[in-house]
């Protein structure tokens, strides 16, 4: 008996428009849409996603509260350098970020 193996199809480019979007809703919609899932022959196993570009970053929306409560960290690879920024200065700074 011959094991047949589905090929994956072409990955097709997707456009999605943040404007008005919560930020988790929106990252939880690109990570189904990168991982596969909404295809009827997914598979754990095989690259079968799509390219997604989100436009309208700087356009998400949020409660008020998640400006200065929000935090951002990261570490630059040296003993006590530790760099934190909130929410509202990496929205300030360059939105695309948020969503990376």
């Amino acid at each position: 008996m011959k094991t047949s193996i589905i090929l994956p199809p072409a990955p097709k480019w997707l456009l999605i428009d943040a404007d008005g979007q919560s930020l988790g809703r929106l990252s939880a919609q690109v990570a189904m849409l990168l991982r596969g899932k909404h295809r009827p022959g997914f598979s754990p196993h095989q690259l079968c996603g799509d390219q997604v570009i989100v436009i309208n970053s700087a356009k998400l929306s949020f409660h008020p509260t998640k400006l200065h409560r929000k935090v951002y960290n990261r570490h630059t690879g040296f003993q006590g350098n530790l760099k934190t920024m909130s929410f509202k200065e990496l929205m300030e700074k360059d939105p695309r970020q948020v969503i990376d």
